[in-house]
């Protein structure tokens, strides 16, 4: 499982993602955001594979519950929905 901003000093999630994807495909992707711009992005996210977005400032039971969801099999996409 990974735990990745959105915008990391040399890239973006999008490039942590395709790499881990490439490398290690069952690997789970939650991403932490500052701001989500608007709910498509959400779904895109959920498309390229991300399981859960957490959208900043956080805490740690949201944390919690992403992970729960991660383990549930749910996606960033199907919540969007």
């Amino acid at each position: 499982m990974i735990l990745c901003e959105e915008r990391i000093h040399d890239g973006t999630y999008h490039d942590v993602l395709a790499l881990t994807a490439s490398r290690v495909p069952k690997t789970q992707f939650i991403l932490l955001v500052q701001v989500l711009e608007e709910a498509g992005e959400r779904r895109d996210a959920g498309r390229l594979g991300v399981a859960e977005v957490i959208r900043a400032p956080f805490e740690p039971t949201d944390v919690e519950l992403a992970l729960i969801h991660v383990i549930g099999g749910q996606t960033a996409g199907e919540q969007a929905a």
